[in-house]
């Protein structure tokens, strides 16, 4: 799988079961979004599984969980939006 730049429409999408691939950390770790419209400048509310459990975490709609980082923490891996790799 190819990892690219998170998009929130297209991690949704592979959530529904819609489009093939993973929603996960830039660690690694898998990622489950459970709210998109929480007030605030990150309305992204995700379950980041550790394996044994997961934590909550809030992202802004880019991705990003601290907002200051020039890179995002949510990544896609996906084999579909990419059918040439």
């Amino acid at each position: 799988m190819v990892e690219i730049k998170f998009n929130l429409n297209d991690a949704l999408a592979i959530q529904k079961g819609e489009k093939q691939g993973q929603v996960k950390t830039r660690e690694g770790l898998p990622v489950r979004i459970v709210c998109t419209d929480a007030i605030g400048y990150r309305p992204i509310i995700a379950l980041v599984s550790d394996g044994q459990s997961e934590h909550p975490m809030q992202y802004t709609v880019q991705g990003r969980h601290d907002v200051g980082r020039e890179k995002e923490l949510l990544q896609l891996a996906a084999q579909a939006m990419h059918p040439d790799v």
